[in-house]
């Protein structure tokens, strides 16, 4: 029947049996039939009976300030699994976060059927109402990764448990003097809760032992400055800190590289610490040597990319809320704690 190829040529014919289904693709395999070749005939059969347009396309909305890594790619490998077996194409759209956010043509077309979407939280609102604003758009779905938004719904890495765990592997390990950095979102907000979760759990007062530093990224200052900024006030207030809770695995060369400069040895003067594991820092064997947090971001992906094709086929009818776990892996940056640790003469202007 009509009904019957129109299901298995658009990946929907999962009741209908196999010998079935490949009589039908070899026969439209043989008339050089695709149905995406009628994409427009579809739409207003479509909008004639008053059904959803599927137009079998999202749009994944990324913003990225610096190097795209791996921490990207691995996110990115997991979405282009699914959709690439679920018959969806990928838009990619990507964002400076020094320009206004340009959103892709084929969305402003009313061609996209939702959107998978990672920025700054305070972005977020402002694109969203762009997005809902947008006749071809409206209600459809939208899935974020690595926050929680309101309105959409989100994957997002247990980053509590993140936080708790490595403050928990330092503490056991006796360092009683630890600096972490304050920015504003959602992730370190999560991981600071951590830190100090596990601060109670050893019945030591968190506001002792950790050290808070601003870190303060602008559009005209680099990364590396930042931190050090960042690295120079927290030392100078406080020169007994023993170990170092980097943002996440990206932070940890610039942060390594200062230490360097001061005299300061990782792990033996100063333990330090990643978030992600996506190996930043490497020895000859290409092994990483960082006591990290692994967050699952092929699973991410792949777990985003499988709820918004759920919500855009009617598999999923609600707002979801999906959190992946973490593990803690412990390697070479961190140690027991040198007493007291001694910050050495800088070996060059820092």
């Amino acid at each position: 029947s009509q009904v019957t190829v129109h299901r298995v040529l658009l990946h929907e014919g999962r009741d209908v049996s196999p010998a079935t289904a490949e009589r039908i693709r070899a026969v439209a395999t043989e008339l050089g039939y695709h149905p995406e070749t009628n994409q427009f005939a579809r739409k207003m059969r479509s909008r004639r009976h008053q059904r959803p347009v599927l137009n079998h396309a999202v749009a994944l909305l990324n913003q990225q300030g610096g190097e795209v890594g791996l921490y990207f790619m691995l996110r990115h490998f997991g979405i282009t699994e699914v959709l690439n077996s679920t018959g969806f194409d990928l838009v990619l759209n990507w964002a400076q976060p020094t320009t206004p956010w340009q959103l892709p043509h084929t969305l402003l077309r009313g061609d996209i059927d939702g959107v998978l979407f990672s920025a700054d939280e305070r972005l977020i609102p402002e694109v969203l109402q762009q997005l809902r604003a947008l006749s071809g758009f409206g209600d459809r779905p939208v899935v974020v990764y690595q926050m929680v938004v309101p309105g959409c719904s989100t994957v997002c890495a247990d980053d509590f448990t993140g936080g708790y765990l490595l403050a928990d592997h330092l503490l056991k390990l006796g360092h009683r003097r630890m600096l972490y950095f304050i920015v504003d979102s959602q992730p370190q907000s999560l991981r600071s809760a951590g830190y100090r979760n596990a601060c109670q759990a050893h019945d030591v007062d968190p506001d002792e032992v950790l050290v808070s530093a601003q870190f303060s990224y602008l559009p005209w200052r680099s990364h590396s400055i930042a931190h050090h900024v960042a690295l120079r006030e927290a030392f100078t207030r406080h020169p007994d800190i023993t170990a170092i809770l980097a943002m996440n695995d990206a932070s940890v060369p610039y942060i390594w590289t200062w230490l360097d400069e001061q005299g300061l040895r990782v792990p033996d003067d100063i333990s330090l610490t990643g978030f992600d594991d996506v190996k930043r820092v490497i020895d000859e064997r290409y092994e990483s040597l960082l006591t990290t947090v692994h967050v699952p971001l092929h699973e991410i992906g792949r777990q985003a990319a499988t709820l918004l094709v759920d919500l855009i086929t009617g598999k999923v009818t609600e707002e979801t809320h999906l959190t992946l776990p973490v593990n803690l892996v412990i390697r070479q940056s961190t140690a027991p704690p040198r007493t007291p640790p001694l910050l050495h003469r800088p070996r060059g202007d820092s």
